[in-house]
């Protein structure tokens, strides 16, 4: 039996998409890139990612999500589109249970895993410097919210912040601002569908390349 997640790229795929940038709108807008294995010919550095414990998105209790520790797959796509993939396959690595982070939809949805991240474009926000920009967080074994986007249209994008550590290595810091507004998505013949609700979903992820 095919897998939601399985599920979710081959329809995009059906509908024209990429296998590696699924319903990409363009520029800083609405990505799934990177879902499917990269092809050799990209370059990636690993990472890591801390996601802060808010109400709107919050981890497992197991620390940082570092890239090849317990089935995390954290990277940064340095030679084509320089996106910051967070990927929680759903295998434990060896460990006694896989990853997983949860996010607060409210409502009737409640709260669910989330297995994908993708901020877009790190690689092009040098030090010091912060950008205003769409991001989805996408979600499991939920039909009528695959993933949960901020927005203009839900009234709200993330701040994008870079800089580095002690170490000199480069950080980025993606964070929900304002009323921390996004809603609800699901791709229907290969349109996205909002289903009109906003909802405050605050969240605040660190990425530090390693």
């Amino acid at each position: 039996m095919r897998s939601y997640h399985t599920a979710v790229l081959i329809a995009a795929i059906g509908a024209g998409a990429c296998a590696l940038d699924v319903l990409d709108s363009g520029p800083l807008g609405p990505e799934v890139t990177q879902i499917a294995i990269s092809p050799p010919t990209r370059s990636l550095d690993t990472a890591e990612w801390s996601v802060a414990d808010l109400t709107g998105l919050f981890s497992d209790g197991g620390g940082t999500y570092t890239h090849g520790v317990c089935g995390v797959e954290a990277v940064i796509h340095t030679s084509v589109s320089g996106d910051a993939t967070l990927n929680l396959p759903g295998s434990s690595g060896g460990c006694a249970g896989p990853r997983r982070m949860s996010v607060n939809l409210g409502g009737t949805h409640g709260t669910r895993s989330a297995w994908f991240m993708n901020v877009r474009q790190v690689r092009q926000l040098t030090p010091g410097n912060t950008r205003m920009q769409d991001l989805r967080i996408y979600v499991s074994g939920l039909k009528a919210c695959e993933w949960v986007e901020f927005n203009a249209v839900t009234g709200g994008q993330v701040l994008v912040t870079a800089g580095t550590d002690g170490l000199e290595r480069n950080t980025w810091i993606a964070e929900s601002v304002g009323s921390h507004s996004a809603g609800c998505y699901r791709a229907v013949k290969g349109k996205y569908s909002w289903d009109g609700i906003v909802r405050s979903v605050p969240f605040r992820v660190s990425i530090t390349e390693r």
